[in-house]
């Protein structure tokens, strides 16, 4: 006999682990994650994980909101079905503040880890189950150029096919750390990353640049303040790159509006601006518009770069996938799939679920 999977308990628990190295970009320096970690038990014994990742630059959220945005849903949850899992995610997305992104993306990636595991099938197979792999890019922070150089000769040797290099500050510092990833890994693929920390006429400037250098990046994401939409537009007409829109792409109402205009041509999907659910509208919308889509995340633990994984995999269309944030943790916390070489998150072994376990330091620390 088959039983509905009902909530028994809701358990959240804040993850704040030091990166084994800063993660600098323009808009300021990461050293720790402040993140949230929820656990959801089903009344058959089923557990499933999920994480949060909140960041001030979409909506102002931060480790405290997330956490009480996620407290106050915790009585409504108790004995709910998720049979249903689709629908009772959408009802509990109408409950939660659109603010709170991180939030909508923890409980739901918890309860549809736990929906999947019930189901007895990967979580993949929600989105779709288009593909059991994708391949990531590796990171070039904001970094001097010679320790850019050295970070692409790492990167290289994992087989990485893809660099997304962090500029957005000086101008001719940027172009060196762009020409020393070029020198030393000639044939990747190069995303620009910019972080809004351009104009659009210091952009169009910098493209310039690498032009004359044969340097032409095969993305330049969010190159302008989020605000400033004529900017992405000017960048990739004028500056003839396809532009990806990151902040100022951060909910279902700010991509409808970027997409009425033709440009620009990409916008990066996380699951920490507005939740799982509302992602999965705006990927249908830029598949219907013809859009050139991205996946990324902010720090997070393998837990939720393998979420975003299984969401990439699921969906099949995703043209540029930035998944390696567990590559700045020194210590290990979750057992399962995650980046391995050439960039690859293979999810072709993952049964049920999300397909990850906490391995014993993050049950102490999570006290899970």
């Amino acid at each position: 006999m088959n039983f509905s999977p009902v909530i028994s308990e809701i358990s959240i628990r804040k993850l704040n682990e030091p990166l084994n190295e800063p993660f600098p970009i323009s808009s300021g320096s990461q050293n720790a994650t402040s993140n949230i970690l929820v656990r959801a038990l089903l009344r058959d014994g089923t557990v499933g994980y999920g994480e949060g990742a909140p960041s001030t630059t979409f909506n102002g959220d931060s480790q405290d909101l997330t956490f009480a945005a996620l407290s106050e849903q915790i009585s409504f949850l108790d004995g709910k079905s998720i049979s249903n899992i689709r629908a009772f995610l959408e009802k509990l997305d109408h409950r939660m503040p659109p603010e709170r992104g991180a939030a909508r993306a923890a409980i739901q990636m918890a309860l549809l880890d736990a929906w999947a595991r019930s189901q007895k099938i990967p979580l993949r197979s929600f989105f779709g189950g288009e593909k059991t792999s994708v391949h990531s890019d590796v990171t070039v922070t904001l970094i001097s150029p010679q320790k850019a150089r050295l970070a692409a000769r790492k990167i290289a040797r994992l087989g990485v096919e893809t660099i997304k290099i962090k500029v957005g500050c000086d101008l001719d510092e940027d172009e060196k750390r762009v020409l020393a990833v070029v020198q030393e890994a000639p044939r990747v693929r190069l995303i620009i990353d910019a972080n809004q920390g351009y104009s659009a006429k210091k952009a169009l400037d910098f493209l310039s640049r690498l032009k004359k250098r044969s340097i032409v990046p095969a993305l330049f994401e969010q190159p302008v303040k989020r605000e400033d939409l004529d900017g992405l537009f000017d960048v990739e007409k004028n500056g003839r790159v396809p532009v990806c829109a990151d902040e100022s792409a951060y909910s279902l109402k700010a991509v409808q509006n970027l997409f009425r205009r033709p440009f620009p041509s990409a916008v990066n999907i996380k699951l920490m601006k507005c939740g799982i659910i509302e992602n999965l509208e705006i990927a249908e919308l830029a598949r219907k518009k013809g859009k050139i889509l991205m996946i990324g995340g902010n720090i997070e633990t393998a837990l939720a770069m393998t979420c975003s994984a299984h969401f990439a995999c699921g969906r099949g269309d995703f043209s540029f996938v930035d998944l390696d944030t567990p590559l700045w943790f020194s210590r290990k916390l979750w057992k399962g799939p995650t980046l391995g070489r050439k960039g690859r998150y293979d999810l072709s072994k993952t049964r049920t679920g999300l397909g990850m376990e906490p391995l014993p330091r993050l049950k102490k620390l999570a006290d899970f």
